[in-house]
């Protein structure tokens, strides 16, 4: 048995256009259109998509007059790991080894300066 992700079919059959026009009755014909040339045989006959993950993401970090406290990696929203950043170096290039999830994922690098690294520890 072969099992499909439902993304790699998402860019042929999202289509919020056709659920507007479904939702007014289908004036114009044309989600019968569509639906006359939907042909998920055709579709699977094209194969499980290619396994994609992303080993190693850059990332540019540029003191701009107040430190770099530290760097947080977020993947999907979820912070992955924290980089330490050499304090004495006004630009450098740090690298993350990243896992990733199925389908698309959402990769974000977030500076935090000195300071805000201060506030943050007497907090807690």
């Amino acid at each position: 048995m072969n099992v499909y992700s439902a993304d790699q079919f998402k860019r042929r059959l999202y289509r919020p256009d056709l659920v507007r026009e479904k939702l007014a009755g289908d004036p114009n014909g044309l989600v019968k259109a569509a639906a006359a040339k939907l042909d998920l045989n055709n579709m699977l006959a094209s194969g499980q998509a290619p396994k994609v993950r992303l080993a190693t993401a850059l990332a540019r970090v540029e003191d701009q007059g107040r430190g770099v406290g530290q760097v947080e990696w977020r993947v999907n929203g979820v912070v992955f790991g924290v980089s330490k950043p050499d304090a004495s170096v006004h630009v450098q290039s740090l690298r993350k080894s990243l896992s990733l999830a199925s389908g698309e994922n959402r990769i974000e690098v977030v500076a935090l300066t000195s300071r805000a690294m201060s506030r943050l520890c007497l907090q807690e």
